[in-house]
C-alpha cells in the first residue's frame, strides 16, 4: 500500500502548532487549524484501515 506524505512545510507547521499547544500559547485560530489537521489524520487512518480490511477480504 502506498504511503501519503506531508510536505516539509506542512510538517513544520504542525510541529509549530503542537509546540504552541504544549506551551499553552496557541491562539484560537491556531487551535482550529490544529484540530483540522487532527481530524484529517484520523480520517486518513480510518481510510487506511478500511483499505487493509478490503484487501484482507480478497485473500
Amino acid at each position: 500500500m502506498s504511503q501519503l506524505h506531508l510536505s516539509a512545510a506542512t510538517e513544520e507547521r504542525i510541529s509549530t502548532l503542537l509546540k504552541a499547544n504544549r506551551e499553552e500559547t496557541i491562539t484560537p485560530e491556531e487551535r482550529v487549524e490544529l484540530d483540522e489537521y487532527v481530524r484529517l489524520e484520523r480520517l486518513m487512518r480510518k481510510a487506511k484501515i478500511r483499505a487493509i480490511e478490503k484487501l484482507d477480504q480478497r485473500k
